[in-house]
């Protein structure tokens, strides 16, 4: 069965990519985090505080469903990717 390992590829090339942007958007909000104003301190708190402390289910929910409910976001040029969950399978 050749399935399997075909997997492997895609598994590895959104791991680099998960990693990437975790890394780019961890970094500059931990220096806001550290060294910025309280007011934006307390916004990285905040933002940190509600990402860790929901399930990543959730959170997949939110994205899919409750984007949805925004009329802006059917409006904009990024409905034609958010309309359709499984865009990528195709």
């Amino acid at each position: 069965m050749v399935v399997l390992p075909s997997g492997v590829g895609l598994t590895l090339a959104l791991t680099v990519l998960s990693l990437t942007a975790g890394f780019l958007l961890s970094v500059p909000l931990a220096f806001i985090r550290a060294f910025g104003r309280p007011g934006f301190s307390l916004s990285v708190l905040a933002y940190t505080y509600v990402i860790r402390g929901t399930p990543m289910l959730v959170q997949l929910f939110l994205l899919y469903y409750g984007l949805a409910q925004i009329e802006a976001v059917r409006a904009s040029i990024f409905w034609v990717i958010l309309r359709d969950p499984f865009w990528s399978s195709r």
